[in-house]
């Protein structure tokens, strides 16, 4: 049995195939398959290399420029107005853990609109030896911005940065409830014993601990965000 007949292709047949016909004056064989190639499927056709794909799609450089949305804020002036400067009056209030945070997204936003006020349709991303100078030199100014920054990017990217430069490792202590709390001394201002059932009432404000902690040491919080609010008051207010 040979190989063709093996595959179920009948050998017979093949050998009376070999024969000139009478329309094209060449030998007929048997045909296996079709003359013209077939069309690629679309599974083939979309099996390209991901380097074409992405060539075809993404814009090309330097095609893309900044797009300015209309939020209702022109500046960092207007930002600080409308937004940090509520938010750091609500921290003031009531210092916990979540206003300290708010503020200090505030703030660093704050720079951002500078950037933009400075260096109009620009993209940070693009010029990053720009932006890293822009950066230092507000932080060479105002040193607490620097700390405020890492905080409100960690609270942006989940906890974590990838920046080299960070220096921040937590935020550490508790925040103010807010409020007044009443406590009762047995004992009167000149240590004679108090009237009263309970003694002497003393009215108490509970401190906020919040400290962001840093490999050269601890800053309190609370004077750091206060420290950068009035730079970038400062920072943005009307030019005589």
């Amino acid at each position: 049995m040979t190989e063709l007949a093996f595959h179920g292709i009948h050998t017979s047949r093949l050998q009376k195939a070999k024969s000139v016909t009478h329309v094209s004056g060449t030998n007929c064989h048997l045909c296996l398959g079709p003359l013209k190639p077939a069309k690629r499927k679309y599974a083939d056709r979309i099996n390209l290399p991901l380097g074409s794909v992405l060539a075809n799609r993404l814009p090309k450089k330097g095609t893309t420029s900044v797009k300015k949305i209309d939020v209702g804020i022109t500046s960092a002036g207007d930002h600080v107005r409308m937004h940090a400067a509520a938010a750091y009056s609500r921290f003031q209030k009531v210092s916990n853990r979540e206003n300290a945070m708010s503020l200090a997204s505030a703030l660093w936003d704050t720079a951002g609109w500078l950037w933009s006020d400075q260096n109009p349709g620009v993209d940070r991303r693009k010029h990053p030896d720009k932006a890293k100078a822009f950066d230092d030199d507000l932080f060479k100014r105002c040193p607490d911005l620097e700390l405020i920054r890492a905080v409100a990017e960690t609270m942006k990217h989940g906890g974590e940065l990838h920046r080299g430069s960070v220096t921040v490792t937590a935020v550490s202590g508790s925040g103010s409830p807010g409020g007044t709390s009443l406590l009762y001394n047995p004992l009167g201002p000149m240590g004679e014993r108090a009237s009263g059932p309970f003694g002497m009432p003393i009215e108490s404000t509970p401190e906020c601990t919040l400290r962001i902690d840093h490999d050269g040491g601890s800053r309190d919080m609370k004077k750091a965000l206060a420290a950068s609010y009035k730079f970038l008051l400062a920072e943005t207010a009307p030019r005589q």
